[in-house]
């Protein structure tokens, strides 16, 4: 089947007859597994877009931008591709720096045309996360009214099955004493607990609530955040009921202003999701959402900054 299958991709790309774009990523998976995946489009003679993975590999050892840019070329090779290259998007993680240098190496080497400069495309929606992040450093420092929460453990020292240790948010910069560190952690060990998780089944019930599980957020999933405080504002009523129901938990209860600011947070973060969203469509080039996303963007975070009733206490 696979050879089948291999065949049958290397025959409609040999007779695509304009060039083609591909797009890279690497991922780790929750059993620390790390993946580099190819993927090829082109638009053929009907002018449809059209789209093929080209590999799914397993990664071992470093993930040096020398070695990516190696393994994907092989890649090209094995699909005759190597004279058709439109673009390649990827990330902005700094091995791609050293990625695209060595593959314009080797193609100067072999007497191809590949220019970094004009043929390498950033992920839009990458950087828009990116930009998000640093936004969110700001607002993951806003204090709680409520006063420390002495001896809060960090949220990743009870495992997750969800997150990974690569993924995880471990931040030592955040004040325990932050909304957002007093509600991640607090998620954590009602997520971590079955007697906990119960309790908050029960309580859902009891506020007749749609019983959902709550979300912990991390850095490289996108809009986890925004998900995460959207969840938890949702099932307050019975969230903050399983936080009164230990002891231990107590000390992590919100006050209404607290939740103010978390609404706060949400209308900062909407946007950027609804972006994201937009960038992900499949079967459509979004290459030409660009200019209008950053426009939005930035007409967001600067009306953002003189909305009346919202008081972010940044310090």
């Amino acid at each position: 089947m696979y050879e089948q299958k291999l065949l049958e991709t290397k025959q409609r790309l040999a007779v695509v007859k304009g060039k083609v774009s591909l797009i890279l990523d690497v991922w780790t998976s929750v059993n620390h597994f790390a993946f580099h995946g190819i993927i090829v489009q082109w638009i053929d003679e009907y002018w449809e877009l059209q789209e093929l993975i080209l590999t799914l590999d397993i990664l071992e050892g470093s993930h040096s931008g020398v070695k990516l840019a190696q393994s994907f070329v092989k890649v090209l090779e094995e699909f005759g591709l190597m004279n058709k290259i439109a673009a390649i998007t990827s990330d902005n993680a700094s091995n791609y720096d050293t990625f695209f240098q060595e593959v314009q190496r080797i193609f100067t080497e072999r007497g191809l045309n590949f220019n970094e400069k004009d043929q390498r495309v950033r992920c839009l929606a990458h950087i828009v996360n990116l930009a998000c992040q640093d936004a969110l450093k700001v607002l993951k420092k806003q204090k709680s009214t409520t006063g420390t929460a002495t001896g809060s453990e960090d949220p990743q020292s009870e495992s997750d099955p969800e997150i990974s240790g690569s993924e995880s948010d471990n931040d030592s910069t955040l004040e325990s004493n932050s909304i957002y560190m007093k509600l991640k952690t607090s998620i954590g060990k009602i997520r971590n607990s079955v007697l906990h998780r119960e309790t908050l089944r029960r309580q859902c019930q009891a506020f007749g609530l749609k019983h959902n599980e709550l979300v912990r957020d991390n850095s490289t999933r996108w809009n986890s955040t925004y998900h995460m405080l959207k969840r938890a504002l949702k099932l307050r009523p019975s969230f903050e009921t399983t936080l009164r129901s230990a002891k231990h938990l107590e000390k992590f209860i919100l006050t209404e202003q607290d939740w103010e600011q978390v609404r706060g947070m949400l209308g900062l973060l909407k946007p950027f999701k609804k972006m994201t969203l937009n960038l992900e469509h499949k079967g459509i080039p979004t290459m030409s959402l660009s200019a209008m996303i950053y426009i939005q963007l930035y007409n967001h975070l600067e009306s953002y900054s003189v909305i009346k009733h919202i008081n972010f206490n940044i310090t």
